[in-house]
């Protein structure tokens, strides 16, 4: 049984910040004591930046954590959890970019905007492989897009003006991609897109995404510890020993931090404003998202991320 502890990742609040720059960071300690709850080594206030990482003690004895443990306990033997365990519910994104990246702002803004064009026929049909594979050898069926719908993911159109630049899509071929999912990291059907100038494809998963689960226990009322609402998950790293997620704050608010609830069947984050915004800054009205990143003891492997503001699973945007 592993034992549940907390610590914190820390993201920095800076004036380019305010101008529509990002700038994240994370950290991580821990500690023993007793198996029933985090170690007492400090509290939310201990947080701190240090170049590209936050320093900050465990906050055993903050406010937040008797809310995150109150959703760790709520979802373990729930049948969320049991729905969790058995399903198919993807944590990472459904996209993979090409081999270090876009080149440049204008493919940046053409993909930001979904702008995309054709310049030959997608392939009829779904994918060859139409199930899921898991590493300890378990497999599911899975409903397969064809390759329009696939391209559609991202091929939104939402932001593209007439005369905006746009990715040339060149090909397409029936693949797989691997992403974290409810039961471990899978290989899942996937297209692999050619586009112009790139050598390698952009990737996306052509798995339907299951309905979303309920979340066990109810919003939290009143006080709610210091945390605020997460905005998602922005990525879980290759060995599942970190995840990056979107926090969000206020113009007047000077930082965000993310506490870690780890449990054997979930991680419960809590998103925390650290402080004010120094002297000088102007208070607008508007949500200023920005990424942070923590280490996790172990991989997230079969866990659940959960919101402790709202019980919610937490997954990266489908």
């Amino acid at each position: 049984m592993r034992t549940p502890w907390i610590r914190r990742g820390v993201a920095a609040a800076t004036l380019a910040l305010l101008a529509g720059g990002v700038l994240g960071c994370g950290t991580e300690e821990s500690g023993g004591g007793d198996p029933g709850a985090p170690a007492d080594n400090g509290g939310p206030s201990d947080g701190g930046n240090s170049g590209n990482s936050g320093n900050a003690g465990n906050a055993g004895s903050g406010p937040a954590w008797p809310r995150m443990q109150e959703v760790a306990e709520a979802w373990q033997g729930s049948d969320e959890a049991a729905a969790w365990s058995e399903g198919y519910y993807p944590v990472d994104g459904p996209v993979q970019l090409p081999d270090g990246g876009l080149r440049g702002e204008q493919d940046q803004r053409a993909y930001d905007r979904g702008g995309f064009t054709l310049s030959t026929a997608l392939p009829d049909g779904h994918t060859r492989d139409e199930r899921v594979r898991w590493e300890d050898g378990t497999s599911m069926p899975v409903t397969a897009m064809s390759a329009e719908a696939a391209l559609n993911v991202v091929d939104t159109g939402a932001g593209q003006r007439p005369d905006s630049a746009t990715l040339e899509v060149t090909g397409a071929e029936a693949g797989e991609m691997r992403l974290h999912t409810s039961r471990g990291p899978a290989t899942v059907p996937a297209w692999h897109f050619t586009l112009d100038g790139y050598d390698t494809p952009l990737i996306v998963a052509a798995v339907e995404v299951p309905e979303p689960l309920n979340a066990p226990v109810e919003p939290v009322e009143g006080d709610p510890g210091e945390a605020q609402p997460l905005e998602g998950v922005v990525s879980v790293s290759g060995d599942g020993t970190s995840v990056t997620l979107m926090t969000g704050r206020g113009a007047c608010d000077g930082g965000t931090a993310v506490d870690v609830y780890e449990t054997e069947g979930s991680v419960v984050l809590a998103g925390l404003v650290t402080d004010e915004a120094g002297p000088g800054v102007m208070c607008t009205d508007q949500l200023i998202t920005e990424p942070v990143t923590v280490e996790l003891d172990e991989p997230v492997g079969e866990r659940a991320l959960l919101d402790s503001f709202d019980g919610e699973l937490l997954l990266a945007e489908q």
